[in-house]
């Protein structure tokens, strides 16, 4: 199941604005008052005054063991430099381009018969 079909299965507040660099987002995502802000696969690096505002800062998940593979196409990337494992970090964001710190990580093996959507599936399967 998707991350956001699990927060709204819990009843958490859903927030998909293609930027936050814009008044009107960010306006939303204060009234938001949230205690935490998760981000999953956003792609976009997010503007300090985003990153202040929840109260314990924002999380995001990431389908890479991190520092290997920062930034977009993780999952691709790992499959065409040969890597025979991968995993999924969640880290605390800070300014930077997942540079955050790491909480918590899970790997998982890539087989030769791996395609980025098999890849992406366990890592899916292992966020869970």
């Amino acid at each position: 199941m998707l991350f956001k079909e699990q927060a709204l299965k819990h009843n958490l507040s859903v927030f998909q604005p293609e930027s936050l660099k814009d008044d009107n987002a960010q306006k939303t995502l204060f009234a938001l008052n949230a205690d935490v802000m998760v981000v999953v696969a956003y792609g976009q690096l997010l503007p300090k005054l985003v990153l202040d505002t929840p109260k314990y800062g924002c999380l995001n998940i990431h389908a890479s063991l991190l520092p290997r593979w920062r930034g977009a196409a993780p999952i691709q990337r790992a499959i065409l430099a040969g890597d025979k494992t991968t995993g999924v970090c969640i880290m605390q964001m800070d300014e930077g381009l997942d540079t955050g710190n790491i909480l918590l990580e899970k790997t998982c093996d890539i087989t030769t018969t791996d395609t980025a959507q098999t890849l992406h599936d366990k890592t899916r399967h292992t966020r869970g």
